[in-house]
């Protein structure tokens, strides 16, 4: 199982817009620049966050993009849920007619469960927690 690049990219763009937070509009260019994505596909994650409003647009000369609520305040479970969907692994949870086992399938808990557990663990860390795990990083000394 994999996070698509959506989800991936989805992070690292709000993460890089919570470095910034309360100093101004981030440009699609910065972000673009320092996340090594690709504008077109940067304009399809930014409307993906601005759709589930984790991000507003600014315009003018001094335009770009905000988080619209603070870092502390959004998770990484609301920036990966924006970008994939619900956390659920397997179709049959939200739609148990589509499998004609449902109604006596144990392993669709197993599945549902650790949607669960994956939910949990992501809407435990905030954007907040990331940026000083981020501060963190760029300050490490190195002695030898």
């Amino acid at each position: 199982m994999k996070i698509s690049t959506k989800g991936r990219y989805g992070l690292r763009v709000i993460l890089e817009l919570a470095l910034h937070y309360g100093n101004g509009a981030v440009s699609m260019d910065t972000i673009s620049k320092n996340q090594d994505i690709s504008v077109k596909y940067l304009h399809n994650i930014l409307t993906r966050l601005k759709h589930a409003n984790l991000v507003r647009a600014i315009r003018g000369s001094e335009g770009g993009f905000v988080m619209s609520q603070p870092p502390s305040q959004t998770t990484a479970s609301d920036v990966v849920q924006a970008m994939e969907g619900p956390f659920e692994l397997i179709e049959c949870i939200s739609n148990p007619a589509l499998c004609k086992r449902s109604p006596q399938c144990v392993t669709m808990k197993v599945w549902s469960d650790l949607g669960k557990v994956m939910e949990n663990f992501l809407s435990s860390m905030t954007i907040e927690y990331l940026v000083q795990q981020q501060k963190n990083k760029q300050n490490l000394t190195f002695h030898i």
